[in-house]
């Protein structure tokens, strides 16, 4: 029997087709509105021009960051221990 292959979150998000970021001690993997609705099951319908998604690793959260204005506000986190 062959051994499975037990992946990261980060692998996970990646092959979702999220787009890693590194940079400014962050550790993050930015997502699509599709990604995002996909992992959480929310069915969001949204301008993705005004909302980002990203899964921040070092806490183990999604969050919808809302651009308003030049103002950002984490409206919405999902546990990715839940996803995993």
């Amino acid at each position: 029997m062959a051994k499975q292959e037990v992946k990261t979150i980060k692998e996970r998000l990646v092959e979702l087709g999220g787009k890693e970021y590194t940079a400014h001690n962050c550790n993050r993997v930015y997502l699509t509105l599709d990604q995002f609705n996909e992992i959480t099951n929310l069915g969001y319908n949204l301008n993705e021009y005004r909302n980002k998604f990203y899964a921040d690793l070092d806490d183990n959260r999604i969050y919808r960051k809302i651009s308003n204005n030049g103002k950002s506000k984490i409206y919405h986190e999902f546990d990715l221990a839940s996803w995993a």
